[in-house]
């Protein structure tokens, strides 16, 4: 490819440039926990511990972004009946997919990147939805 999964994670503060800085909020964003609790980062990747339930990785979560909304991430899994108190192994790639892009919302992080081809629009648009519908009549 042309770089982007590179400069997302570059973006995100994962990665070092090899040459310049990425600042937010006019900060370095490298090494720097601080802003980097601003910025949630959804990886084509994917990065959950099989053995942990949703609600287990919501846990760890809460632990790096201190404004996580235990609020948001389960009105999300409860909308799309994503079962949240399941181990992680049982779920399809689509359903870990929910769940890292639930994850992600409910962070509430000031800027959120997604790194992940359009390949099941159906998972994607119906946790977006969701995520749009809350957020424009004000529920989170």
């Amino acid at each position: 490819g042309s770089g982007k999964s590179t400069l997302l994670r570059i973006m995100s503060g994962i990665y070092k440039a090899e040459k310049g800085n990425v600042f937010v909020d006019g900060e370095d964003v490298f090494e720097n926990d601080r802003i980097k609790a601003k910025i949630s980062f959804v990886s084509d990747e994917q990065y959950l511990i099989p053995h942990f339930t949703l609600t287990d990785m919501a846990g760890l979560y809460k632990r790096f972004y201190p404004s996580f909304s235990y609020e948001r991430f389960e009105k999300m899994c409860d909308e799309i009946n994503l079962d949240r108190n399941r181990k992680i192994s049982t779920f399809s790639k689509g359903m870990k997919r929910q769940g890292e892009v639930i994850l992600s919302i409910s962070t509430n992080s000031e800027y959120l990147f997604f790194d992940f081809s359009n390949r099941n629009s159906n998972f994607n648009g119906r946790v977006l939805w969701v995520y749009q519908t809350y957020a424009f009549w004000n529920i989170f």
